[in-house]
């Protein structure tokens, strides 16, 4: 659901994805705990503080998704063979927030092209708090960045599950590639006429930058 409210100073947009247990948002309070199998313990928050001088937007979430996360590809991990399906959550709460700016603006000159190809980690956040990672898959200084081949039969993407997601060593749920799952969700919850047929895509999350 979506609840808004309008402060002095600030106005809030809280959407929540599902509860788990009703225990209400801690930074750092997640202690780790594996992510709900039926995405049930997904949270997603969004605060619009227009307080400074900067108005940004801050997203605080679970960092678990609201679709189903089973381990997929991680032959000797118990997480199934290449394209079997375990019934193993490799994903764990991570309960954490972030802040990118409300209005974003583009740059008065144009990035450098490595900028965005040989950024490791998160570079956006879905509207279910699960992270798009790059495609980059290693980065030297000053070198070459590598990206996700997947055309390669043993690399990285054969892990990805069902909903195109996974889990890095410590737990972390994140996106490569659009998320199968959460865009059926958007094109089930569009409005009439705002669908990908229509020529629309649904908006599936924030970049660091700002833009949806």
């Amino acid at each position: 659901g979506a609840i808004a409210s309008i402060g002095h100073t600030m106005r809030q947009l809280l959407l929540i994805v599902g509860l788990g247990a009703a225990r209400a948002f801690l930074k750092g309070g997640g202690g780790g705990a594996t992510c709900a199998a039926d995405g049930g313990s997904s949270i997603y928050i969004e605060t619009i503080d227009d307080s400074g001088s900067v108005p940004v937007r801050r997203i605080q979430f679970s960092g678990c998704p609201n679709h189903e996360s089973y381990c997929t590809g991680k032959p000797g991990r118990s997480c199934g063979d290449e394209g079997k399906t375990s019934t193993l959550v490799e994903g764990t709460e991570q309960c954490d927030e972030v802040e990118v700016p409300a209005y974003p603006k583009f740059k008065d000159s144009q990035p450098d092209p490595k900028e965005l190809d040989c950024t490791m980690g998160t570079i956006a956040y879905a509207l279910n708090g699960v992270g798009f990672f790059s495609g980059a898959v290693s980065y030297v200084r000053g070198g070459d960045c590598p990206q996700l081949d997947v055309s390669d039969p043993e690399a990285e993407w054969i892990s990805f599950d069902c909903c195109t997601g996974h889990s890095t060593g410590d737990g972390l749920y994140h996106y490569h590639f659009p998320p199968s799952c959460l865009l059926a969700q958007a094109e089930a919850d569009a409005p009439m006429g705002t669908t990908v047929a229509n020529g629309h895509s649904p908006q599936i999350g924030w970049a660091q930058d700002g833009f949806p």
